[in-house]
């Protein structure tokens, strides 16, 4: 019953206000606050609550405020273009993006891996329509702040191993919560015990 998963999941998140109980454990920590409950459920069937009960207030922030400066920023110049295509593909993309954000409100549809590499496709066409020299004027910004900074090869590189490296360490503290969350509950602990 979608209503008491709900319910369940606030608790969950109030619980652990400021840093939640860490990436993907929701699967885990979820039957030690619900214990009667006889069938699996993964997730909050809705991607906020989840990402409130793994990342707490700090995750949401973080989150939301990623979004508001992005879209801000990506309304900013898409309401500059003068080119109509490059407005339709841009206003496509923005209003695909906010249906997502919606559906999100009643599904975890962003921990379907295709669904998330879907939306975050759609944001890379929006972004590089808009940023396209398509219906700019010269003294027109554009979406990244070019001025007086390149990247040469080397600097290529290495903007290139840093976000990898980035990338490498959020999977392992990642797959080390889901790991230490997998062990307490086939040890039987309970949130109490932890």
């Amino acid at each position: 019953d979608r209503a008491s998963t709900l319910a369940t999941s606030r608790k969950l998140a109030g619980a652990n206000p400021l840093f939640g109980t860490g990436m993907g454990t929701f699967r885990y920590i979820f039957p030690m606050y619900r214990p009667n409950v006889s069938i699996f459920i993964p997730y909050a069937h809705n991607d906020y609550l989840d990402l409130l009960v793994e990342t707490g207030l700090v995750g949401l922030l973080v989150f939301a405020s990623g979004m508001y400066i992005f879209f801000k920023r990506y309304i900013k110049l898409l309401n500059k273009r003068r080119d109509s295509y490059v407005r339709a593909i841009g206003c496509g993309c923005l209003t695909s993006a906010f249906s997502v954000f919606l559906h999100s409100f009643v599904d975890s549809n962003m921990r379907i891996a295709a669904n998330a590499l879907l939306f975050s496709a759609i944001l890379a066409i929006g972004t590089v329509a808009i940023h396209s020299d398509s219906g700019i004027s010269s003294g027109e910004e554009t979406f990244f702040i070019t001025s007086g900074f390149t990247l040469d090869g080397k600097r290529k590189k290495a903007a290139a191993f840093i976000a990898s490296l980035a990338v490498f360490i959020y999977l392992v503290i990642n797959a080390a919560f889901i790991a230490a969350a997998d062990i307490y509950a086939s040890i039987g602990k309970t949130r109490k015990d932890i």
